[in-house]
């Protein structure tokens, strides 16, 4: 038990490192003008964190590969690293045009819908995890309050219909990736039985080029070079949001296969809103002060609600529950010290 929470501690402190990570990202974006290229920074710092911890196990158990050996595909070296990539850029785009608060409602949409799809087929020899009326309407106050957290930073005024729509669905897909992210990267890990640190470098190593390759298309299309870029107004902290990421990737791969896709992604959206009401709140990380709202307050504490009941009630009731006293077989045979008490 103390394992669990543990556990889910660490997932919530991951989806607080997400918030984090956004944050510095777009601090960073400001004095290099490109949030592209402050994600490439971001995948970098990923990088050089995940370097010098590759030589370490981190009090971890290498992953052991199953016993009928299965092939890795040449597709598992690249999607975590595709899928990271695609998100950032995503959220580099469409976060601005669509309002970060729809478009966190969207990703998070995404996530709580495929993580529950994910668990109930048991996908990529993950344990399955069926879904439940109890586990979907737990889900669904997760999602009701992270929608009462964001929307007051929904803003899509001088935004066409159709481009709102196409917005909603392209972050849609976004939080559908990460949430297929995590079983591949554990499939990858288990089958070539390594540490899920390791694997997450080469996730990193994969995203920092393919954001480095659209950076540069992206520069040669403007063709406006590095002109506007400022290094001298950047602070240090600013380049550490590549840590924070790296840290959620370690953790996904660490306690998914544990806790089970859709819960471990229930306590990452709670750390994650969260850590946004702190930053949003005190202004942290150079970030624009949004004073704190009883909604914002209510969506925080529902998500949290239901993250609860989405795994802890459900194992209270079965703890409860007393098993039936078993019936001893009439046809089982008499062990003989029975026997010796009966001459007695």
């Amino acid at each position: 038990m103390l394992a669990t929470v543990a556990g889910v501690l660490a997932a919530i402190v991951s989806g607080a490192c997400l918030a984090i990570q956004s944050a510095t990202n777009a601090a960073l974006a400001v004095p290099l003008d490109s949030g592209l290229m402050a994600s490439f920074f971001s995948f970098m710092g990923g990088v050089a964190s995940l370097v010098l911890i590759f030589p370490f196990t981190l009090g971890q158990i290498r992953r052991q590969k199953d016993a009928v050996s299965k092939p890795v595909r040449w597709w598992f070296w690249v999607c975590g690293g595709f899928i990271a990539a695609f998100f950032v850029t995503t959220g580099t785009f469409m976060g601005p045009k669509l309002g970060y608060g729809l478009f966190y409602a969207s990703v998070i949409a995404g996530q709580l819908l495929m993580s529950l799809f994910v668990d109930h087929i048991a996908f990529m020899g993950l344990r399955r995890q069926p879904a439940t009326l109890w586990r979907c309407g737990s889900m669904l106050i997760v999602l009701a309050g992270a929608m009462l957290a964001v929307a007051d930073k929904v803003d899509v005024s001088g935004i066409s219909v159709g481009r709102v729509v196409g917005y909603v669905i392209l972050s849609f897909v976004g939080g559908c990736l990460l949430a297929l992210q995590v079983p591949v990267n554990n499939a990858f890990t288990i089958r070539m039985g390594t540490l899920p640190h390791r694997t997450s470098l080469l996730g990193f190593c994969v995203g920092c080029v393919s954001v480095g390759t659209v950076w540069g298309i992206s520069v040669g299309i403007r063709g406006d070079g590095l002109d506007n870029v400022n290094m001298d107004a950047t602070k240090s902290w600013e380049f550490l949001g590549g840590v924070y990421g790296a840290f959620y990737l370690v953790c996904s791969v660490a306690l998914a296969p544990v806790l089970g896709i859709a819960w471990f992604f229930v306590s990452v959206i709670a750390g994650q809103l969260l850590m946004s009401l702190l930053i949003d709140t005190f202004g942290l990380f150079s970030s624009t002060v949004i004073p704190v709202s009883v909604m914002r307050i209510v969506g925080v504490l529902l998500v949290f609600l239901g993250a609860a009941s989405f795994r802890l009630l459900p194992l209270r009731f079965s703890q409860t529950t007393k098993p039936a006293a078993a019936v001893p077989d009439p046809q089982e045979a008499t062990p003989p010290e029975a026997y010796e008490v009966a001459r007695v």
